[in-house]
């Protein structure tokens, strides 16, 4: 990631990892940068749309 920081894959993995570490903040801004970085790529779309569906009130949801 010091790397590159639009990493797709590395992103999706940080997601995956700050939502085991219950931190999901941290995982939604993670897929979120993901989507920005390969917005054709349906892997975090899928699974932020699961967070916010799932998991976050969609209304507190910070939608672009």
């Amino acid at each position: 990631m010091k790397s590159d920081k639009s990493n797709y894959n590395a992103l999706v993995f940080v997601g995956v990892s700050a939502e085991g570490l219950e931190q999901p903040d941290q995982a939604v801004a993670a897929y979120k940068r993901a989507t920005e970085a390969e917005p054709g790529n349906p892997l975090a779309w899928q699974v932020l749309v699961h967070r916010v569906w799932n998991v976050t009130k969609i209304d507190s949801f910070p939608w672009p």
